[in-house]
């Protein structure tokens, strides 16, 4: 999971904090909390409840803003008033708004290729680019539970999070660059009635994966 930047600092009596949830609106766009009043300031990239669209998008990331819209929406799901930059105040409802707002506008044919653009929502249709590898998912339980799992290393990663599925769908050899496009879950689980650990340790997965194309160079 990424880490985004968090700055809680107190302003003439009264408890802030800004959050940098990613690339949206804007590459450096931040929102501002104040948890004693539960009034979120959403800027540009928080859409308010009749928007149809994301808006100005001529300094836009679409491939993170889905992602970046789930984090905000995650963090203060219990806000009691969200303001918008255009529109009217609402309720935390603009969050999810926005979201889905993002997860529609991100094209299947829209690839992505850094770790920040991810978690999506489950079940989203998506395309991610990358290089190809396969890791030993159960080596940590010994070496008769060994299992090699094909995965993507996105740009950004450090370690395996983006597994595909089913397995037959790549067959690239280590190392080559790749395009896949498939449906995203979060934590899928290993096998079906697997624990939660098993959940957990599994990271990302893109289920009916499929190679579409080499990324763009």
């Amino acid at each position: 999971m990424i880490t985004t930047p968090t700055d809680r600092r107190t302003l003439g009596g009264v408890e802030v904090e800004v959050f940098a949830p990613g690339p949206a609106h804007t590459a450096d766009n931040v929102v501002v909390w104040l948890p004693a009043q539960g009034v979120l300031f959403g800027g540009c990239m928080i859409r308010p409840a009749g928007a149809r669209a994301l808006g100005n998008l001529a300094d836009a990331d679409l491939a993170s803003w889905p992602s970046s819209a789930l984090r905000v929406a995650a963090r203060y799901r219990e806000a009691r008033v969200v303001i918008p930059s255009h529109g009217d105040p609402g309720e935390a409802s603009l969050l999810v708004h926005t979201a889905d707002l993002a997860h529609a506008s991100l094209s299947p044919a829209t690839p992505l290729r850094r770790a920040s653009q991810l978690p999506v929502r489950d079940g989203a249709t998506l395309t991610v680019c990358g290089v190809a590898a396969r890791f030993n998912a159960m080596a940590q339980f010994g070496p008769s539970n060994a299992h090699m799992r094909p995965w993507v290393r996105l740009e950004g990663d450090t370690a395996p999070g983006l597994f595909v599925f089913p397995f037959e769908s790549m067959t690239a050899p280590d190392g080559t660059p790749v395009c896949l496009s498939g449906r995203y879950f979060h934590e899928f689980p290993l096998h079906p009635g697997d624990p939660p650990y098993a959940s957990r340790m599994s990271g990302a997965w893109l289920m009916d994966a499929r190679v579409v194309a080499a990324p763009a160079r």
